[in-house]
């Protein structure tokens, strides 16, 4: 288990060995890591990350209830496990590690501590609600013209592209809740 708190920058994060480790991750509230201090967790990759909330407990139990299904798509990379956890379920390891949670979320400088003796294990069961297919079309109209017969212009498009009038984002025309829309 590795701890990631105060301000974690992607120099820090790269020093540290978390390949196939649980890393948490204690920021202050509001607080995120930035583009690159992710990009340095991932490109270790991890066994999982557990980001601490800095939620109180009501309003971490209203989010946790709201928590949408996890979207895969075949050719994805794999990504490690995320799971947000209330630092309650876990204030007994962290007290017995010596970790004080209130002094890492407030570290002005990078927090990244290896909690020896500290082990951890996430099971998580997947169930897949829904499969989907989405079949590609190529067509190829050529040119009459000598000069440019050998050039191509691509044209593409997502039929969801703009979204579903389900989520009140936008007007669907015609018989379904797809808003239409191509690049």
């Amino acid at each position: 288990v590795v701890l990631l708190g105060g301000a974690p920058d992607a120099a820090s994060i790269a020093a540290a060995d978390l390949t196939n480790r649980v890393v948490l991750v204690a920021l202050a509230p509001g607080q995120v890591l930035s583009r690159d201090a992710q990009a340095a967790i991932a490109a270790q990759k991890p066994a999982a990350i557990v980001p601490l909330s800095a939620l109180d407990s009501t309003t971490f139990h209203a989010r946790v209830r709201t928590v949408r299904p996890r979207v895969v798509s075949e050719g994805d990379p794999a990504r490690p496990l995320t799971v947000e956890v209330h630092p309650d379920a876990i204030a007994p390891s962290l007290a017995a590690a010596g970790v004080d949670l209130a002094e890492v979320r407030a570290a002005k400088g990078p927090v990244v501590q290896a909690l020896e003796g500290s082990r951890a294990s996430i099971t998580v069961t997947e169930t897949v609600l829904d499969r989907q297919t989405a079949p590609n079309t190529v067509g190829i109209l050529p040119g009459s013209d000598p000069r440019l017969r050998d050039e191509y212009l691509v044209f593409s498009a997502h039929m969801d592209h703009v979204g579903h009038s389900r989520d009140g984002r936008c007007t669907a025309m015609g018989a379904d809740s797809i808003c239409n829309g191509a690049d």
